[in-house]
């Protein structure tokens, strides 16, 4: 009877394919999806200096922009984390 537990230096290590659905850390999605919400969060912050505290469609704008990139960056984090 083998020992499922045992240790066996016998043979090299083999090592686990990585999933080629889920790219890397530093791939340029996730690198994008940073830029973008950089980009929607200066927006933001200049539209609200800008225009006080009244609403505008920039703002607006760069707001949904960068919660979609939120969204990406965590939805990229929990799939990364599960493979």
């Amino acid at each position: 009877m083998t020992d499922p537990y045992r240790i066996d230096l016998s043979q090299p290590p083999s090592r686990r394919p990585s999933p080629s659905g889920s790219p890397t850390p530093g791939s340029a999605k996730v690198t994008l999806l940073w830029i973008v919400l950089a980009i929607s969060v200066a927006a933001n912050v200049l539209s609200n200096i800008v225009a006080g505290d009244e609403v505008t469609p920039l703002g607006l704008a760069a707001g949904v922009v960068g919660l979609g990139a939120i969204i990406g960056l965590i939805v990229h984090y929990v799939k990364r984390r599960r493979s």
